[in-house]
């Protein structure tokens, strides 16, 4: 959300700050619209999604940003995607 509104100086916040925050109308309608541009699900459904807007876009590289509050946690994420996508994207 912070990014979104333009502010991009200060941490993410953790799990329970996030989930503690209520959200305006004006929050809740940039939510919605960043829905799809948002893939979450476990390393199969990573590796599916992630495949198929390679396929359909032909692009040659992957950037990936990992927004989690943890730095252990998203070193993990990034580790996750890696591994799934590793054999995948080979060409």
């Amino acid at each position: 959300m912070r990014f979104l509104q333009g502010i991009r100086d200060r941490p993410l916040p953790s799990v329970e700050e996030a989930r503690a925050h209520v959200y305006d109308a004006y929050e809740e309608a940039l939510r919605e619209g960043r829905r799809s541009h948002v893939l979450v699900g476990g390393v199969a459904r990573v590796r599916e999604r992630v495949t198929s807007l390679v396929e359909a876009s032909q692009v040659d590289e992957v950037m990936v940003v990992t927004q989690i509050h943890s730095h252990e946690a998203r070193k993990r994420s990034y580790e996750l995607v890696a591994d799934a996508l590793r054999t995948t994207l080979r060409r």
